[in-house]
C-alpha cells in the first residue's frame, strides 16, 4: 500500500467517523423529545397525590436566619381543595397568563382555595417575573422531582385540581376546557363580590 492510498484510507475513516458523530448529535434532541413524550402529560385522575411540600419563595427571601426560614418557608400540601399552577420563565404563554391569574385570586381565596404556583427552574431568579405581583405570596419552589412527580413533563403553563383528600379532580394545560370552565366559575364569584352589599 503506497503512502497515497494509506492517506486516502485514513481520511476515508476520518470522514466516517465525523459523520457517525453528526448522526449522533442530530438524533439526540429526537430521541429526548421522544422520551418525554412517552410520559404521561399528568397523573391519573381520581389519584391520591402524595403529601409533598415545598418552600414559598416570600418567607425565604424574608426569613432573617435559619430558624425563621424552617417555620416560615416549608409548607405542606394541605388538606383542603388546592389548585397548583406551574410556569416556567422561559416560557412566553406563562408570562401572558399572569395577569389572567391575579385576576382570579380575589375569588379563589374566597372560596378558600389553597394556591400554590410553582416557577418549574430552579435557580433563585427563576420567578423573578412575578416578584412584584400580587401573587408572589403564592410562589413555591420544589426539588425537581417533586416537580416531575407533580408534572411529569414539567409542562407549562400547566395546572392541577386536588380535592381536601390531595385526589386529582382535574389537571392539563391553562387553555384547556377544565381550566376554562373554572375561570368562569371564579368569575361568577368575582362578580358576586363586586355586588354592593344590601
Amino acid at each position: 500500500m503506497t503512502i497515497t492510498e494509506l492517506c486516502l484510507c485514513l481520511l476515508t475513516l476520518a470522514l466516517l467517523f465525523n459523520f457517525v458523530l453528526l448522526w449522533r448529535v442530530i438524533s439526540a434532541p429526537a430521541a429526548r423529545q421522544d422520551s418525554a413524550s412517552s410520559q404521561p402529560l399528568t397523573l391519573a385522575i381520581g389519584s391520591t397525590v402524595m403529601a409533598v411540600s415545598a418552600y414559598r419563595r416570600a418567607a425565604v427571601n424574608a426569613a432573617p436566619h435559619a430558624d425563621a426560614f424552617a417555620k416560615q418557608a416549608l409548607v405542606s400540601l394541605p388538606s383542603t381543595p388546592t389548585l397548583v399552577v406551574f410556569l416556567s420563565a422561559r416560557c412566553h404563554s406563562c408570562r401572558g397568563k399572569v395577569p389572567q391569574l391575579q385576576q382570579l385570586l380575589a375569588a379563589i381565596q374566597a372560596v378558600e382555595l389553597s394556591f400554590w404556583l410553582v416557577v418549574i427552574e430552579a435557580h433563585d431568579d427563576a420567578a423573578d417575573f412575578l416578584r412584584d405581583s400580587p401573587l408572589w405570596p403564592y410562589v413555591m419552589s420544589m426539588p425537581p422531582e417533586v416537580i416531575k412527580y407533580l408534572n411529569p413533563r414539567t409542562a407549562s403553563p400547566f395546572y392541577l385540581m386536588l380535592n381536601e383528600q390531595r385526589q386529582l379532580q382535574a389537571s392539563g394545560m391553562l387553555d384547556d376546557a377544565d381550566w376554562q370552565s373554572f375561570v368562569e366559575q371564579m368569575q361568577a364569584v368575582d362578580a358576586e363580590l363586586s355586588q354592593p352589599s344590601q
